[in-house]
């Protein structure tokens, strides 16, 4: 699948839509790429997703593709969803655990409310990926969740939350590495 780039001088609003570079074979789900000098806002059901799809068995699975976010000042996420996700497949090299999905985010401010989901999922035998959050404060309220889970033989990729300043969590907001085997 193909690499997307949003770019802006000043804000990205995405509201009730879908953005996905997904792959249904063995190949690769493409980059996303979304870039703001102020902010970026997601909302009202949208789904931002570079997922990854085989259900040949034996066969490689392709790799889900990387998500880099980055806002001079805020991103905000609510009631919306960014995934990286591989379902199904062999790795040709069960070893290497690169190349499954990233989400990377840097913004000053990053809030996630309204059962807001940024996922790194693995269904099978390939690593997830990992989560990655450079801020000065990080928000996750109302239910939303950030979360790194395998099930199958893959290892969960892991979650860096990096806040100079403050980390809220309130409500039923868990921050997860799980394993379901």
């Amino acid at each position: 699948a193909g690499n997307i780039t949003i770019k802006a001088t000043d804000s990205v609003a995405i509201s009730n839509s879908i953005i996905n570079s997904t792959n249904f074979a063995s190949g690769n789900a493409g980059n996303l790429t979304i870039q703001a000098g102020n902010t970026i806002s997601i909302s009202d059901k949208s789904s931002i997703s570079s997922d990854t799809f085989n259900e040949q068995k034996n066969e490689a699975g392709g790799f889900a593709g990387d998500i880099f976010i980055t806002a001079g000042d805020s991103f905000t996420i609510a009631d919306s969803q960014i995934t990286a996700e591989s379902f199904g497949g062999e790795k040709a090299n069960p070893e290497d655990i690169s190349g499954f999905g990233i989400i990377s985010i840097q913004a000053k401010n990053v809030s996630l409310s309204e059962l807001a989901r940024l996922s790194t999922n693995t269904f099978g035998s390939g690593a997830g990926g990992n989560i990655n959050i450079e801020t000065t404060s990080f928000s996750v309220t109302g239910g939303s969740r950030v979360e790194a889970i395998t099930v199958g033989a893959g290892t969960a990729g892991s979650i860096l939350i990096n806040a100079s300043d403050s980390v809220t969590l309130s409500g039923v907001s868990p921050i997860a590495v799980v394993p379901f085997i």
